[in-house]
């Protein structure tokens, strides 16, 4: 009996450490990725994801990128829960199994969906700008407040520091016009013939301010230069939108857009439609009074000014892989311009004798203006080491007719009906090729 007992322990003992042995984690490396969406199928990036034993105790754990996407190595095989965070969105988890058999595992897509608990407890304020210094620039945090709503970049550039926005639309850094504005890091476009008015102000993430550009900019801006940095399309899928302003005097416009993303392409297209009409009145008098010789001048100019413009720019991403991307988009505006103007002056001189001289003008003009531009652009697994290739293409052509017609006490030596024509083109090549090398934790060089 005694023997008995004795071996029906002995087998016991042998039976939990087998036992123990096979509940032991493997520590051979495993891997674990996956992506995270929204419900509208667009990434979540800078989702928070963590891999748990089943005591709660963290194993490993990252951030999700762009794409959404998530990676975590060198994980010990066995059993774990995978956690999903998100600020404004509901928590979400799933039982994984990494083994001998499986030891790289993907998962299907994790979609998170709003936390409508936590919408019902939020307040909404208004988000503070922030204005942050940097090395090379000042940069302007465009936040998500209530003057970004309607409202284009003209309008967000003017509340940037240091920068005004003319009436006409003209942009000026610390009062000098000598600036270049850049789109992306890029020329664009949109920079020019007041096409900023087609870039929405809540598609604007940030306005960066380079006063002291380093030498991979080009030298066009003697002020500084303007880098106006959209916000990236993460939503997969099509998406339209349709603005329209009006003002007084008359200052209409229409501008719908629209946006296709898929995962590895983007395109996007935008048009620009305006109606402006504007009378002015101007009138000057003088008087001079030498040796009793009074003389008087009287100065009355009225002007009718009608601008007629449209506007379009369209392109596309396309993504050969996570790091290199090329870009194709082309711009064209086309401008009409009609002005009237009279001008009437009227002289008295110290006897009473006045004379008068009329002068009306009309002139025509009709401009368009193309711009075909292509980056490549190729990020190396070294973090700040980039190769970008620029390439744009501009040609313009411009016709103006002017006619002035004269009438009164017309001088000799003054013409009474003239008439000018006066035609234009241009066409510019651009090709920019630059390289950025990190150089230690701090510093980097350009070429």
């Amino acid at each position: 009996m005694q023997n008995f007992i004795r071996l029906f322990i002995l087998i016991m003992l042998i039976s939990n450490a087998l036992a123990g042995q096979n509940t032991t984690p493997d520590k051979s490396p495993g891997t674990l990725k996956g992506r995270v969406l929204n419900s509208e199928q667009g990434a979540i990036d800078y989702a928070s994801v963590s891999l748990l034993r089943a005591t709660g105790e963290l194993v490993a754990g990252t951030i999700t990128d762009e794409q959404g996407r998530y990676e975590l190595t060198d994980l010990p095989l066995g059993n774990y829960t995978l956690a999903v965070q998100f600020l404004g969105f509901a928590s979400a988890q799933r039982a994984v199994t990494l083994h001998r058999n499986q030891k790289t595992l993907r998962l299907d897509d994790i979609t998170l969906l709003a936390d409508q608990q936590l919408l019902d407890e939020v307040v909404v304020t208004g988000e503070k700008s922030q204005y942050q210094f940097k090395m090379d620039r000042r940069v302007f945090n465009v936040g998500e407040d209530v003057l970004t709503e309607g409202s284009n970049a003209l309008d967000v550039l003017d509340q940037v520091p240091q920068v005004a926005v003319e009436p006409s639309g003209a942009v000026t850094l610390r009062g000098s016009s000598q600036v270049q504005i850049m789109v992306n890091g890029r020329r664009s476009g949109l920079t020019l013939n007041n096409a900023l008015e087609q870039i929405a102000g809540e598609n604007i993430e940030r306005i960066e301010v380079i006063t002291n550009p380093s030498a991979s900019f080009s030298a066009d801006g003697a002020a500084g230069i303007i880098n106006i940095v959209l916000k990236k399309n993460r939503e997969y899928g099509l998406k339209a939108e349709l603005r329209a302003t009006a003002g007084a005097p008359a200052d209409h416009m229409l501008l719908p857009s629209f946006t296709y993303k898929q995962e590895r392409i983007n395109l996007f297209g935008n048009y620009r439609w305006r109606y402006s009409d504007y009378n002015g009145r101007y009138t000057a008098n003088q008087f001079s009074n030498a040796a009793d010789d009074l003389r008087s001048l009287r100065k009355t100019e009225r002007e009718d000014r009608h601008d007629d413009g449209q506007s379009f720019y369209v392109g596309g991403d396309y993504f050969l892989t996570d790091k290199t991307s090329f870009t194709l988009a082309y711009f064209r505006a086309d401008t009409r311009d009609s002005d009237e103007t009279s001008l009437r002056y009227d002289q008295t001189d110290s006897e009473g004798v006045a004379s008068e001289l009329l002068r009306n003008g009309t002139s025509l003009e009709n401009r368009d203006y193309n711009q075909l531009e292509a980056n490549f652009t190729h990020d190396f697994p070294r973090r700040g080491q980039r190769l970008t290739a620029d390439f744009q293409y501009d040609f313009w052509n411009s016709l103006k007719n002017w006619e002035l017609y004269t009438t009164g006490n017309v001088p000799d030596n003054v013409p009474t009906d003239l008439r000018t024509s006066n035609r234009s083109a241009s066409d510019d090549y651009t090709l920019d090729v630059q390289y950025r090398h990190p150089q230690g934790e701090n510093g980097r060089w350009e070429t």
